[in-house]
């Protein structure tokens, strides 16, 4: 019977590459995962940033490398166009110093792990980004890539974070305890009268109608206070450069007045009270002491941790439903710290970039027929006569009808799907005269017919490329 071969050049070809095992070298620290490189290999496209990854706040420059699995290119051939390598990370809540290093590498030698390849530095964000280096040539010799070149490739990253000196952080503070004052009424939707006003405005995500502090018509002309005992602090160190007190409120119906207060050294400092302009709408305000009202000099730690801080509302006018209500309260303090950012790495994969070509062998067809269709367009006038344009071929195909049997019968057939699906010419061979020319695949289909032996039939629709030959 003979046989016949389809050929298609196929350009541009991606292949992508994920680490499979630990590298040579595993310097940064896993989150997530009990492996350095699962925590970063997942596909490019499944990301998931902070639930698992690598990181280092080190000083000193430190490297992840990863295997990548070499039966992923095995046997494959073709010209290798360029190798870019990704790795998706970000420098954690704080910006990374200037001097601080985050590059892609690479090495060729995993076996000897002393000679790496490296991108420029690479500028890291505060949220994760996509990074890249591509390698179009092989590092190691300046030549074009082969895929033996492989045999001993890791990829990985390298990162530093020198101390970020001075640099304005906060901590925050809420409410653990009964402080000086108890005046206020206290509410909660699951009791409505607690023990202790602390508890109605230590939330961490302020709870609205669930729990406040209070006044009401009753209280119309007094002002009430509440004072709060606050968590101690823990590993903070630094210059303090401002205590806050934040509250959340809302008026009910009348007229109202709020402040924020402190206690320090004994002695009370209150805000001026201002009016909540918005009724029947939590909103936060806040209030700033830079230095301690008591000493008129800079916040000290032991100041934060003997600090009370609290409510004080008034209501001047009775109203039918008159009322006042916080929420919520804490206390930010505002400071001066040395710290180093985590660099976390949470992907790192590579892209093959490669010319092959793919031939695919049938047998000769049973049947082969012969599409030569043109684009004609008529002219008729008024004296009778026709005038017939032909403006080009508008199709011209050849059907093919074959069959296959054997044990390679699907692996034939699986080939011709792939060339088609890849959608470049093809360059048939082997069919005879000129019905060897250049097609693009229009379409393919096949049919299992038995099992024993395999038999594949199918029919394939080749388009001419060149309609005017």
């Amino acid at each position: 019977m003979g046989t016949f071969s389809l050929t298609q050049v196929q350009s541009g070809k991606n292949l992508w590459i994920y680490p499979d095992a630990a590298g040579c070298v595993t310097g940064l620290t896993p989150f997530g995962e009990a492996s350095n490189y699962l925590c970063v290999d997942e596909i490019r496209t499944g990301y998931n940033d902070d639930e698992d990854y690598v990181y280092s706040s080190a000083t000193d420059l430190l490297r992840d490398l990863y295997s990548t699995p070499t039966s992923e290119w095995s046997g494959l051939s073709g010209t290798i166009n360029f190798i870019q390598v990704y790795a998706r990370a970000k420098s954690h809540l704080y910006p990374q110093s200037a001097d601080g290093i985050y590059k892609i590498i690479m090495t060729l030698d995993a076996s000897g792990c002393s000679v790496f390849y490296k991108s420029s530095d690479l500028d890291l964000l505060n949220t994760y980004s996509t990074l890249n280096k591509v390698w179009a040539t092989n590092p190691s010799t300046g030549t074009d890539w082969e895929w033996a070149d492989l045999s001993d490739w890791q990829i990985g990253v390298e990162c530093s974070s020198p101390t970020l000196t001075n640099y304005l952080v906060s901590a925050t503070f809420r409410p653990n305890g009964v402080g000086d004052k108890e005046n206020l009424h206290c509410w909660s939707s699951n009791s409505p009268h607690q023990p202790d006003n602390y508890l109605c405005v230590d939330d961490v995500n302020a709870d609205g109608y669930g729990t406040y502090v209070f006044t009401f018509q009753g209280d119309a002309g007094a002002t009430l206070d509440d004072l709060y005992e606050l968590e101690n602090h823990t590993t903070e160190t630094g210059n303090i450069a401002s205590v806050l007190v934040f509250y959340r409120v809302r008026r009910w119906d009348g007229t109202a007045s709020v402040a924020a207060g402190v206690k320090t050294g004994g002695n009370e400092y209150w805000e001026t009270a201002h009016d909540i302009a918005q009724e029947g709408q939590w909103t936060t305000y806040s209030y700033q002491w830079t230095q301690n009202p008591d000493t008129a000099a800079a916040w000290t730690w032991n100041d934060v941790d003997n600090l009370q801080a609290g409510i004080k509302m008034s209501m001047p006018a009775r109203g039918p439903n008159g009322s006042l209500g916080c929420t919520q309260l804490y206390v930010v303090v505002k400071y001066y710290a040395a710290l180093n950012p985590e660099i976390r790495t949470t992907q790192c994969y590579a892209r093959i970039n490669y010319d092959s070509t793919v031939t695919c062998t049938l047998n000769k067809p049973l049947e082969i027929s012969v599409d030569h269709s043109r684009n004609l367009k008529m002219l008729n006038f008024w004296s009778g006569n026709r005038v017939v344009f032909d403006e080009s071929r508008n199709k011209k195909t050849l059907v093919a009808i074959g069959r296959e049997y054997g044990t390679d019968a699907c692996d034939k057939i699986d080939c011709v799907k792939g060339i088609g699906k890849f959608g470049a010419d093809i360059v048939t061979s082997g069919i005879g005269g000129a019905l060897d020319n250049t097609f693009k695949i229009a379409s393919f289909g096949w049919k299992k017919i038995t099992d024993t032996p395999l038999t594949y039939d199918w029919i394939l629709e080749l388009e001419y490329s060149n309609l005017d030959e």
